[in-house]
């Protein structure tokens, strides 16, 4: 139920003020995290290598697309001034992930939020929005991204954008959560450990990857990881380290760097 999985699943909202678990969140998270653990390790059935072939059609490929607005181009213009080349392409990756679950889904995103929620969603991780090292480095990036989008879009749909944001950190975000936060945390996983990945047509998977190569991410990533973890230890982040191994996991992805 609804209420059994709010109890269960830690969720962190914007509003939150540095991103840390209490002792209460951070044990039931320990404890799905080791349920997903062992779960890993049981054998699965094989995917098939391609999804069906009637999700390889023009509405994906025009889902994918970057889209136009004052919102969309003011993400884009903040990611392009602040983030390394690594970043900006996980971030476009994000989205074409991202957009091609929500068609597959059935799910319509609005473009525009869910664009700018992908190309903002790690600004934690860099100077500009590093306001306080021991905050949890989604949290600073949806502080961030609140401030750069100011007046690029109505307040509630720049909460949907910044929500999204620090949402994509939490262990289950559900269609009921928000579309584009359900969609944006989806196309993250995705290109940090694989998951899913198969669902997506091999053509778009091979499109995403060469138009926005990886430039040796996993390096970059475990590298921020471990700093964020040590930073701050009581965040969702450090527990994932800790207890399901998630450095490995991005080190195992599915991807060739």
């Amino acid at each position: 139920t609804t209420g059994m999985s709010n109890f269960l699943f830690p969720k962190v909202h914007a509003h939150h003020p540095d991103g840390a678990l209490d002792l209460s969140q951070r044990l039931r998270l320990t404890a799905l995290l080791l349920a997903a653990r062992w779960m890993r390790k049981r054998p699965r059935r094989r995917h098939m290598s391609e999804p069906r072939s009637e999700f390889e059609n023009p509405k994906l490929w025009k889902a994918i697309e970057v889209p136009s607005g004052r919102m969309a181009e003011r993400a884009w213009t903040l990611a392009l001034e602040h983030q390394p080349g690594w970043l900006i392409n996980h971030c476009l990756r994000t989205h074409v992930w991202g957009q091609a679950f929500g068609v597959i889904g059935g799910l319509c995103p609005k473009r525009e939020v869910l664009f700018a929620a992908a190309m903002l969603h790690d600004a934690g991780l860099t100077p500009v929005a590093a306001t306080s090292p021991r905050q949890c480095f989604a949290i600073r990036g949806a502080d961030y991204t609140r401030r750069g989008l100011d007046g690029m879009a109505d307040p509630d749909t720049l909460n949907v954008v910044v929500e999204a944001i620090a949402r994509h950190l939490d262990f289950e975000v559900g269609v009921r959560d928000g579309v584009e936060a359900h969609l944006l945390q989806a196309g993250a996983m995705a290109d940090v450990v694989g998951r899913n990945l198969y669902r997506i047509p091999q053509a778009v998977r091979q499109h995403a990857l060469s138009a926005h190569p990886r430039m040796r991410m996993k390096d970059e990533l475990c590298r921020c990881m471990v700093s964020e973890s040590a930073a701050a230890p009581h965040s969702r982040m450090a527990c994932y380290v800790k207890h399901i191994d998630f450095l490995n996991l991005i080190r195992q992805a599915p991807f060739e760097e």
